[in-house]
């Protein structure tokens, strides 16, 4: 089982920008379950990061994900985060989380 796309085990590298790791260690101090809800979508983004939508920019275009918003009835926070990606990685460019 090689690293190829469409190989259900092969994923993408995360990369964080500046500022990302930032916003989740201050999002943890408030927010219950955070490091759940982020390492979940990591792991979807991996694996499939076209899920987010194309936001046309100035510098190209990059990707929007956010996290459902029915998960606050749960207790759970709302992430969102901005990001781009190729064949081998996605990068964040920047979160916020809602709680």
């Amino acid at each position: 089982m090689g690293d190829l796309p469409g190989n259900r085990f092969w994923a993408r590298q995360i990369v964080e920008e500046a500022g990302v790791a930032e916003e989740i260690d201050v999002a943890r101090v408030s927010a219950a379950r955070t490091d759940d809800v982020y390492e979940g979508l990591k792991w979807t983004l991996a694996r499939d990061p076209a899920v987010g939508v194309r936001i046309p920019s100035g510098d190209g275009a990059f990707m929007l994900y956010k996290t459902s918003s029915s998960w606050t009835a749960e207790g759970l926070p709302v992430v969102r985060v901005a990001y781009t990606y190729d064949e081998d990685q996605v990068v964040f460019l920047a979160v916020k989380v809602d709680h």
